[in-house]
């Protein structure tokens, strides 16, 4: 695993694109990488389908809901043009399974 620290969320402020640019994605990396590291922490894959709360869905989903979340902000923000795979995003955009009770 790479060195993970506790990141401050940047500022939007500065005098310098570039400088801020690194910042925002040095930010990222960190909160991506540390975000992984708690998946890491699963020994049993079979651990991923379980529903640990019956109004939650599946651990797996939640590996899946971050990034479908920035997949979507990435084309809202019109950085991106085409979607990964549209029906595994569609299917983890979505939180709480209310309706299964």
């Amino acid at each position: 695993m790479n060195n993970l620290t506790q990141a401050k969320t940047p500022w939007l402020t500065g005098t310098s694109v570039e400088e801020k640019r690194a910042e925002i994605k040095h930010y990222f990396h960190n909160t991506w990488q540390t975000y992984e590291s708690l998946f890491a922490l699963i020994n049993n894959d079979n651990a991923y389908y379980l529903r640990p709360e019956p109004l939650r869905h599946p651990l797996i989903f939640y590996f899946g809901h971050t990034a479908t979340f920035y997949i979507n902000k990435l084309i809202l923000g019109k950085y991106i043009k085409h979607r990964i795979n549209h029906s595994l995003e569609a299917i983890c955009a979505v939180g709480v399974d209310e309706m299964s009770r």
